[in-house]
């Protein structure tokens, strides 16, 4: 029953986590499969899998993460949700919009979070 922005936006990275995992998954599978024909091309998928794998598992998204030019289409074609850009929108009441929503606590801590 208590608002708490950063708490919701924890629990909404998280869920986009645990499904860019399972989604993870199934690629590494088949790339796994794909990789006993000897293409390279999917032993690098391999490697940048698994490192987007470390990155979320640690509760960081894949936007986050600081890839190469040639490993950024890899990271683009497994369509995560947590490479996709993040827009956060504060809800305010319209009683306290007028007032100056710059002083509102929750909107300051959204603030500071999406500055980061």
């Amino acid at each position: 029953g208590s608002i708490d922005p950063l708490r919701d936006v924890e629990t909404i990275n998280l869920e986009l986590i645990f499904a860019d995992l399972e989604r993870l998954d199934k690629a590494t599978q088949k790339a796994k499969k794909l990789a006993k024909s000897g293409d390279g091309l999917y032993n690098l998928q391999l490697s940048v899998y698994e490192r987007i794998q470390t990155a979320l598992e640690q509760g960081m998204p894949a936007n986050a993460m600081d890839l190469t030019d040639e490993e950024l289409p890899i990271l683009k074609e497994l369509c995560l949700l947590s490479a996709k850009p993040v827009i956060i929108a504060a809800n305010i009441s319209e009683k306290e919009f007028p007032n100056g929503y710059a002083d509102n606590e929750n909107y300051q801590k959204l603030a500071s979070y999406a500055n980061e």
